[in-house]
């Protein structure tokens, strides 16, 4: 259970590693939850590993590890075996995959584990490359969908003539004029969709064949994968591939993210639930989840009648007139003798200090 204990915990870290998550799953399919697989020993150390063969595993590890397999198919890996989960599957995560700059081969570690889970499930060799190809479709068309969406370049432009000099006189004008329409009329619609189309197949065939990896910023530190292709789109290598990258990563690879901002946000909210405007409210979560947006050693400092205009007028409620109002003065409530005592003490206090 402990590859499945720190796998969840990789999960839900504050960071673009959706690939790793997924890497991270593959490799418990083709180990952990693989019953003809070797079982990796707890006490197996990077100079001596030792490993189970299935046949020496007891009955209560060989349930466990069937038990486990079942679970994860059920939750996530039927996407490649069984046809209405891929019909309504996004796979979201596989083209994360796909846009990382390592594993971006869509005939590498997917096809290994399509192929996998549906010849262990009994399958044959044909409906197994069957369910890939279906599968590899599905993530190929989701990206060109993407990039089709984030494609702003205008497909009908207007070409307007500028208005020929007056030369001559503007009934001969009218009449013989050429405008750059008349000359080189605009393409029809469909001749300009299928050049768009060309765009971008051209863009994610270029990404799919060119060699890419991720910079190394310091020993033993490479780059995230956003920052990957930001700096990909300064370069102008690809225009439309940053775009998709930023909307695919946008999807954390686990719930406990946004689930950790709904709590810090809430603890936040309630003691000032009716001070605070709900664009107050976003800003403030927003700067806590984003710690690199704001650093307070670096804000300018307010001068002191700057500072007190800033202070909410509910701090500054006096409280001397409250107590006359409702008890009215405290002579009613001490006596002279007791007034004067309390002001000879203090002035024994003053003399002593």
């Amino acid at each position: 259970l402990e590859p499945i204990a720190a796998l969840n915990q990789i999960g839900q870290a504050e960071s673009g590693n959706q690939a790793n998550v997924l890497l991270g799953i593959y490799k418990l399919r083709i180990s952990l939850l693989d019953p003809a697989a070797p079982l990796k020993d707890c006490r197996s150390t990077p100079q001596e590993k030792r490993f189970f063969r299935p046949e020496e595993l007891s009955n209560l590890a060989t349930t466990t590890r069937a038990l486990l397999g079942k679970a994860f198919q059920r939750a996530f890996f039927r996407r490649y075996t069984d046809s209405v989960a891929m019909n309504k599957c996004s796979y979201a995560f596989e083209m994360q995959l796909l846009l990382h700059p390592n594993f971006k081969n869509p005939d590498g570690a997917i096809k290994k584990i399509v192929m996998k889970c549906n010849l262990q499930l009994g399958a044959t060799q044909k409906v197994a490359e069957r369910h890939y190809e279906k599968v590899r479709r599905y993530i190929l068309d989701g990206i060109r969908k993407l990039m089709s969406e984030v494609d702003t370049t205008p497909s009908d432009p207007e070409v307007v003539a500028p208005p020929p000099a007056a030369v001559f006189s503007e009934d001969l004008m009218e009449l013989f004029s050429e405008t750059a329409d008349e000359v080189t009329p605009p393409p029809p619609v469909e001749t300009r969709t299928m050049m768009a189309q060309l765009r971008m197949d051209e863009e994610f065939d270029r990404w799919i064949t060119t060699p890419t990896t991720l910079r190394a910023v310091r020993q033993g530190e490479f780059e995230s994968v956003l920052a990957y292709w930001h700096r990909q789109s300064d370069e102008g290598t690809f225009r439309l591939l940053p775009l998709v990258a930023r909307v695919v990563y946008s999807m954390p690879a686990s719930s406990a993210q946004i689930e950790r901002d709904f709590g810090m946000a809430g603890r936040m909210v309630v003691p000032h639930r009716s001070s605070l405007a709900p664009y107050n409210i976003d800003m403030s979560t927003f700067l806590n989840c984003n710690r690199e947006y704001c650093d307070i050693t670096q804000c300018p400092k307010l001068s002191a009648d700057t500072a007190s205009e800033r202070i909410p007028s509910n701090m500054m409620v006096s409280m001397e007139r409250e107590l006359d109002d409702d008890f009215g003065s405290l002579a009613y409530f001490f006596s002279s003798t007791s007034i004067e005592l309390g002001l000879d003490d203090d002035e024994e206090d003053r003399l002593t200090l």
